[in-house]
């Protein structure tokens, strides 16, 4: 038996075959690691296991009355789990065991939920079978579950959820086929490229392929493409065909009309010789003959240079945008169509890190000349120095070089951010010595003495301050990081664009939560300081139990008290001192049934129920299995009316038809407030009927409006209904700049829109002067201030100021159950549907009760209702309601980068991240399906991005995470997990083509798919060293470079047989702890986006609305408290000893490089992939846990070291190839 201490963790491992040699180069690579040997108490000595304990107090020896994270898992004979806990792991204190069971081939093809039992304290426990885990649940299936082909491929193809609706033997399983393409059944486009040595790129040109081997009057001929044709719960049907290079050429999605007929919806990828993608035709042009025009109006074409980078791209309705990258391949300019007009160009200044150091404007010619400027600057990096070396706008700045990198100064027209590393720069706060009595981590190394260990720390490698000026004058914002001794963030001060500021001051438990934090507010010099504390309890598992504040010297108030069943999720929560309870219930998957009952309201203000399944008014709502939602009910405290909206949906998950009930009136299909939309084949809607309740009592129709595009633009739209309640009737035709942004929307009045560079408004100008609005924002998209005639609303972080003709008032400030108003001195709550959508404001009454002061009940497409809930007219100085967005004057929601325009269900915009999804208009909202996704920022919906990252047919959590602006933001390399393979991705920016100061898009742009998603044991990654891949092109197409570049070197008898030496075994001490340590995380909160979504029990606390279950991220919005007050919970130590295993990991690729054939070399391809599954374990919830425990220790002891290659080498090559397994992308369910 061996034992391993780390700062914070215990492993002992018993019964497995070691070499001696492996602790001793654990010793080496992590001095801090201490060898040990006890026996660990009520483990099972006759079973082989691999114990894990984590501290969450500091201690020196071991402790076990101490707090702490403990986890076991047992091993069969063959090395296989058979059974892995975490000890008094659930709220209750009971373990939480996840039990393995094999087929006769050996196969784990049932992937079980986890069991909580009563602790055992680690020791095995016998009789745990597959009936008793469905006992538990209630159900005869209680796990996933896949079939796979009778063929040494084993191919997927059927995969199964728990629950009895889901189970394999039933219809509404995923369903996977494997066949090739008939004749005239794909078309073959083909794109020539001729160099261009005036503009240093190579022109492309695309049309349909003449006959030859591989074509047939324009078509592949038969049996030429791969065929994937795959099908949800719902039977509706994807058909993916792919070449033998592994890309994607057809992605066909069948639409089945309610007349019988098929519609085919085509999405097209053509690639030039180089395996660059040229061009992507969307459904819409795919219909028609492929002309220049249509390629502008419709499609997505990218043009690249002799080295095969992005340098050319036009998205359908935006002119196109150029880049420039210097000799190390970084993007340090782009320009948009709105820029070319000005001459300008936005640019991104590095230091030798490669980190974003600072951002602006410049002036400059055509791209060809801007690209041979930079070709002659060499390295192009700034230099750090510790003297003023020249000042612009106001702004003092600690760079030099400025003329010896990209721009010089003599083309300077703007500075937009200056961003500092490693140390303070002397126009910095000075740093407080302590704060909340921790002392703060010096720029200058200094000894530290943590826990019994020294160390010399200092700040270096970590963001300090960053600069950002707004867009529209030369005021500027600043934000300011303060470390404590182990380099966690504990204070921050943020300098506001009025000359006020923010400070914050938190006090972090030795696990990383947040046991309390003091915010300062000011305005600016003239106005009196705010003092806001909250405070954090826990329960004995690291689970948020109650949040209180106290603003001022108001008496502490108690937000929110929490409650939770065993597997973690929130069945009740308290808000407001017990102001209302608010109870929660769950299906079998983890989607969320109810928010209290609304036919049973029992004194609560608001209840809501979603049916998947279980449909009333078979005629107006079918079941839905694949996560869409059937029907809606809910009722409120103020007439207490029961009220249902049943919804229908077309093949491609597109909301076609949504009809209200009052399910206890005379008549409960009444059609009040009814909406029916039509689309055509890229999602552009075309007709959109609309009813209200008329007068009379009886429904009227309001809006009958029928679209008309050029492109995706809308022309103009047309109501028949010409009632005066519903859109005007104006027609008019809408303008559109460069960008694709709308310059004007005279049907409603404004004549005139302008915007930034960023794309977003800067004034809207209406007919009638009172209306019109300016606003002003920083270089990072945040909006600091809106100014409506003479009314002046003041953006602060979570604090909202109003002035009407000069008088400031505070007026708010958000927290994650609703906000405080400052006029009425008063907190008031709000009850939120799964969208984040706000539905009822109340606060505390004279006689203690709950008063409402609003109700919001909306239409499918976010327009509110009218006639029955105006509610509290002078409650409207927050209006924030809709998805959790800040209604404007105009009437639009502002998600932050976009707004959108309820009435008529569009953007205002072109999508920053339309790429992503190409078979839908980038002026689509949400894909069409609005009960379901929401878009956080006005970029792209949270449920396409939980599908890219995380999507299951079980019931597991999802998240949408974005790095933010600033120091995360910028052109860096993602290295995510994508399918079955390992993917990259990269971000430009996020603004006008990135220009480096925009929001990065998230820290891993994956899919865990089939991995995650249908708990396949064996993991289809191919842990092999390959050849070095220069990804060519734009980064849509990196992945399918990526598989390629795989399968070329897989078996051929190049590789390495050995993935590393003994050395690396010691990550799977690391890696366990980090994935046991995240099953009980809970809120794990860095890096949470300042405009994300409010969903879900507060909306603070989990993306995925349906699933509250607390073991995974969470986001928040502007208008919220940051999650970082509550803290970084058990997850925290996962990620310490994710990165004690990255670390390992890093020693072994340095053995590598010195020596390939080392026992302790770690081939850098494999230490990547440890990483990603190291993440996924820490950050992916409970599945992640248990999935990362698997292959940690699969890697690490199966087959005498040999580990995934001799797995791999055990099984059929297909198997771990798996290259075409279900694209669970393609629908998923919040928190499927």
């Amino acid at each position: 038996m061996l034992m391993v201490i780390s700062l914070r963790s215990i492993s002992i491992i018993r019964n497995l075959n070691l070499k001696n040699t492996i602790m001793k180069k654990i010793i080496l690579i992590i001095p801090i690691l201490i060898v040990a040997r006890f026996q660990a108490q009520n483990l099972t000595p006759s079973e082989n296991y691999i114990y894990n304990r984590t501290y969450l107090e500091p201690v020196t020896s071991e402790q076990s009355n101490a707090a702490q994270v403990q986890s076991v898992q047992y091993f069969d004979g063959l090395g296989r789990p058979k059974q892995s806990t975490v000890i008094k792991a659930s709220p209750s204190g009971k373990d939480m065991v996840v039990h393995s069971i094999y087929d006769n081939d050996g196969k784990q093809t049932k992937a079980y939920l986890p069991l909580p039992v009563n602790s055992q304290n680690g020791a095995f426990i016998t009789g745990i079978t597959e009936n008793t885990v469905n006992t538990y649940y209630g159900v005869n299936n209680a796990f996933s579950e896949i079939k796979v082909e009778k063929s040494p491929l084993a191919r997927v193809e059927n995969a199964a959820a728990p629950g009895a609706d889901w189970q394999m033997s039933g219809t509404n399983t995923k369903k996977i086929e494997y066949l090739l393409n008939g004749a005239n059944e794909v078309k073959r486009f083909k794109a020539f490229t001729s160099w261009n040595s005036s503009t240093q790129i190579n022109d492309v040109s695309v049309s349909i392929a003449s006959d030859n081997t591989y074509t047939t009057n324009g078509y592949y001929n038969p049996s030429i493409l791969l065929k994937v044709v795959s099908k949800d719960e719902d039977g509706n049907e994807t058909q993916t065909f792919t070449n033998s290079d592994k890309q994607n050429i057809l992605v066909r999605q069948i639409n089945r009309k309610p007349d019988g007929n098929t519609e085919n919806v085509d999405t097209y990828y053509v690639y030039d010789e180089f395996g660059n993608l040229s061009l992507i035709i969307p459904p819409k042009a795919s219909i028609s003959t492929l002309t220049s025009t249509l390629q502008d109006q419709l499609c997505y074409q990218y043009k690249y240079d002799k080295y095969n980078r992005l340098v050319e791209r036009k998205l359908p309705g935006k002119d196109w945008e150029y880049l420039v990258y210097d000799s190390q391949n970084r993007l340090v300019a782009t320009q948009d169509g709105n820029l070319r007009v000005k001459g300008q160009w936005l640019y991104t200044k590095y230091d030798r890190f490669g980190r974003i150091a600072i951002t602006g404007i410049s002036t400059g010619s055509s791209r060809v000349a801007e690209q041979n400027m930079v070709n002659g600057l060499g390295l192009n990096n700034v230099n750090r120095i510790d003297y003023v070396f020249y000042n612009r706008q106001g702004m003092d700045v600690y760079y030099d070089n400025p003329d010896t990198t990209y721009p010089n100064s003599t083309k300077w027209v703007s500075l937009s951010s200056v961003n500092y590393y490693d140390t303070y720069p002397a126009n910095a706060p000075a740093q407080p010595t302590q704060i909340q009595n921790q002392t703060t981590l010096s720029s200058t190394p200094t000894a530290i003495t943590s826990n019994g260990l020294s160390s010399t720390r200092s700040t270096k490698a970590s963001p300090t301050v960053s600069y950002t000026k707004n867009v529209e004058n030369d005021n500027w914002s600043s934000a300011v990081i303060w470390y404590d001794t182990l380099g966690r963030p504990i204070g921050t001060y943020g300098k506001n664009h009025l000359g006020g500021f923010t400070k914050t001051e938190s006090e972090l438990d030795f696990s990383g939560k947040t046991k309390k934090m003091d915010t300062y507010h000011s305005r600016n010099t003239a106005t009196a300081e705010v003092i806001i504390k909250d405070r954090f309890v826990y329960t004995p598992q690291n689970y948020i139990s109650q949040h209180y504040q106290q603003i001022n010297s108001n008496a502490e108030e108690l937000l929110s008290e929490y409650t939770y069943n065993d597997l973690g999720q929130v069945i009740n929560k308290k808000i407001g001192n017990n102001l209302q309870s608010i109870d929660y219930e769950y299906n079998i998957r983890g989607w969320l049934n109810k928010i209290n009952d609304p036919s049973n309201l029992n004194g609560k203000l608001f209840g809501y129920e979603m049916k998947y399944t279980n449909t009333l008014y078979p005629g107006y709502a079918s079941p839905r299995y694949n996560g869409n939602i059937a029907q809606v009910d809910w009722a409120t405290g103020n007439d207490g009316v029961l009220r249902r909206y049943s919804y229908q949906y077309d093949p491609l998950n597109r909301l076609v038809d949504a009809n209200y009930s009052e399910t206890t009136s005379t008549v409960p299909v009444n059609e009040f407030y009814n909406e029916s939309v039509a689309y055509d084949l890229n999602g552009n809607i075309t007709m959109f009927y609309r009813n209200s309740k008329g007068v009379n009592g009886q429904p009227e129709q309001i809006d009958r409006l029928e679209y008309t595009y050029d492109g995706n633009r809308l022309s103009f739209v047309k109501d028949a209904s010409h009632n005066i309640s519903g859109y005007p009737d104006g027609g008019n035709t809408i303008s559109y700049d460069a960008n694709g942004n709308m310059t004007n929307h005279v049907d409603k009045g404004y004549t005139g829109i302008t915007y930034n560079f960023l794309n977003l408004p800067s004034k809207i100008t209406n007919n009638n002067k009172a209306l019109t609005t300016n606003y002003i924002y920083s270089a990072d998209g945040a909006k600091m201030q809106m100014t409506n005639g003479s009314a002046v609303t003041d953006y602060l972080g979570n604090f909202q100021y109003t002035s009407i003709s000069g008088a400031i008032t505070l007026s708010v400030v958000s927290n994650e159950e609703g906000y405080f108003d400052f006029v009425n001195n008063r907190y008031v709550y709000q009850y939120k549907d799964h969208l984040g959508n706000i539905r009822i404001s109340y606060a505390k009454g004279s006689d203690g009760k709950p008063v409402i002061l609003e109700e919001n009940n909306y239409y499918a497409f976010g327009l509110k209702h009218a006639g029955y809930n105006t509610g509290d007219i002078t409650n409207n100085k927050f209006k924030y309601l809709y998805n959790g967005k800040e209604l404007q004057t105009n009437g639009n929601l502002d998600y932050g980068w976009r707004q959108y325009m309820p009435d008529v269900g569009r953007w205002n915009g072109m999508d920053q991240l339309s790429e992503k999804y190409h078979f839908s208009s980038p002026y689509a909202y949400v894909m069409n399906n609005p009960i379901l996704f929401v878009d956080p920022d006005g970029r792209i919906s949270d449920e396409f991005m939980s599908a890219m990252w995380n999507s299951s047919p079980a019931g597991q959590n999802t998240f949408w995470e974005n790095t933010g602006s600033g120091f995360e933001s910028g052109g860096g390399v993602l290295l995510g997990y994508e399918g079955n393979y390992i993917s990259l991705n990269t971000t430009l920016g996020g603004n006008s083509g990135g220009n480096g100061f925009g929001d990065s898009f998230g820290s891993a742009n994956g899919s865990f798919n089939n991995y995650a998603g249908i708990g396949n044991i064996y993991i289809p990654i191919i842990y092999k060293e390959l050849p070095m891949l220069v990804l060519k092109g734009d980064k849509s197409t990196w992945v399918e470079q990526f598989k390629s570049h795989f399968d070329k070197y897989v078996n051929n008898g190049l590789l390495p047989d050995k993935w590393y030496g003994p050395a690396g075994q010691g990550n799977w001490f690391f890696g366990t702890s980090a994935t046991l340590t995240g099953f009980v995380g809970i809120i794990q909160s860095e890096n949470m986006y300042a405009q994300g979504v409010r969903r879900g029990i507060s909306g603070n606390y989990t993306l995925a609305g349906r699933n509250l279950n607390l073991f995974g991220k969470a986001p928040m919005t502007k208008a919220t408290v940051p999650i970082s007050k509550i803290g970084k919970m058990g997850g925290i130590l996962g990620k310490v000893s994710f990165g004690l295993g990255v670390g390992m990991d890093i020693k072994g690729v340095i053995n590598y490089y010195d020596n390939p054939n080392s026992p302790n070399a770690v081939i850098p391809a494999k230490a990547g992939i440890n990483t990603i599954m190291g993440a996924i374990g820490t950050w992916g919830g409970t599945p992640g846990a248990i999935y990362g425990v698997f292959y940690f220790g699969i890697d690490a002891f199966y087959g005498n070291g040999t580990g995934w290659n001799g797995v791999m080498n055990d099984i059929e090559t297909a198997e771990h190839k798996s290259d075409y397994s279900i694209d669970w992308g393609t629908m998923a369910p919040n928190g499927a």
